[in-house]
């Protein structure tokens, strides 16, 4: 099946624990803080940088809505993208995943990104040489992020080849651009 290989269960197996990645990161994010009536007023919830976005080509090779968070505290530093994407027709399509992580250095606005990422794949449709395959690309990122310090407009440019994890393997030149909103 050319050079995705990965079997139908596998793919299952994997996307059932990039979902639960995404619930075990979030959950914290959107807990309520308990106010006891002894203490003043509610002091405003501080989190690190979220952003939410769409991509053209990128991670998702060709269209993918994405959520990016830091792990910290910080608008800056370590974090990661989880992302979704599908692009085909009424005759089949494929679904990507990608998932990766991160590091910003800057200051805000203007960032520099680097990361590491996987994007899961999966075809569906009627062509023998691809319906039911999946694989998985290595996605490398070097790129440009404004990111406002309060909510707002995003953005993002970076050059991310696609690198095959399939025997054979190979690569290509890629790249993407990102525009959405910081939470």
């Amino acid at each position: 099946n050319g050079q995705f290989n990965l079997t139908k269960k596998s793919l299952h197996t994997k996307i059932t624990l990039y979902l639960l990645a995404i619930l075990l990161t979030t959950a914290n994010n959107f807990a309520q803080p308990i106010v006891h009536a002894t203490e003043g007023p509610e002091k405003p919830n501080v989190h690190g940088a979220q952003v939410i976005y769409g991509e053209l080509l990128g991670n998702g090779l060709l269209l993918s809505v994405n959520y990016d968070f830091r792990f910290t505290k910080s608008q800056k530093g370590l974090g990661m993208r989880l992302g979704a994407g599908f692009f085909g027709g009424s005759d089949g399509g494929i679904f990507t995943f990608p998932i990766g992580i991160n590091y910003l250095a800057g200051k805000a606005p203007n960032y520099f990104e680097f990361g590491m990422g996987v994007t899961y794949a999966t075809f569906t449709g009627k062509d023998d040489l691809f319906s039911g395959s999946s694989g998985a690309l290595l996605v490398p990122s070097i790129g440009y992020r404004y990111q406002p310090e309060h909510n707002g407009f995003f953005g993002r440019i970076a050059i991310s080849p696609l690198i095959s994890l399939a025997k054979g393997g190979g690569w290509y030149f890629w790249g993407g651009i990102g525009v959405g909103y910081k939470l």
